[in-house]
């Protein structure tokens, strides 16, 4: 007899839920949670198919770019430290709105003028340039390090694109 009650039992408590489920579905105030909660379940299914076709995407897209990088890359000989240092100098990786990017002409000038003397008192005692490819033997890019003693500066630039980027610079410590 008891084993007989427990399934009704079971049943009276499920249907109670699937009620509770239906009165809270019904209700007027629920509706817009009921509504974000149907959207969230939507957009975490568009964003995972998203992100199945783009990773699909990824495997054919990858080898074409690096292909693409290999046949673009500069050579290392094309890179002439004085030129691109005074570039940096210069002021010519610097964003157009950057407070110390020369505007008129004179500044312009006077920022070419000063590159240029910088430059070459800089590097006139000597520099060492190192380079580092990205994926031998064939490089995509290359990251060059060129060191100035005179005035204790690190330089860096990335070799892709056919083109010479510069990255940043920082101070290094005087050799005692």
């Amino acid at each position: 007899m008891s084993s007989s009650t427990a399934p009704k039992k079971s049943n009276s408590t499920e249907t109670s839920i699937v009620d509770d489920i239906k009165e809270f579905l019904s209700k007027e105030e629920n509706k817009p949670l009921v509504q974000y909660g149907i959207l969230a379940i939507c957009a975490a299914v568009v964003i995972r198919s998203l992100i199945a076709v783009l990773s699909s995407f990824a495997v054919l897209v990858l080898p074409l770019l690096y292909f693409y990088l290999v046949s673009c890359c500069p050579k290392p000989a094309s890179f002439d430290g004085r030129k691109e240092l005074k570039r940096v100098l210069r002021g010519k990786h610097l964003p157009e709105d950057h407070p110390e990017k020369p505007k008129s002409s004179l500044e312009k000038l006077a920022a070419k003028v000063t590159a240029s003397v910088t430059t070459e008192l800089a590097t006139l005692p000597g520099y060492t340039t190192e380079m580092t490819p990205f994926f031998k033997p064939s490089p995509a890019a290359i990251l060059t390090c060129m060191n100035v003693p005179t005035v204790n500066m690190q330089y860096y630039w990335v070799g892709a694109n056919g083109q010479w980027y510069f990255v940043f610079s920082k101070e290094i410590k005087p050799n005692a």
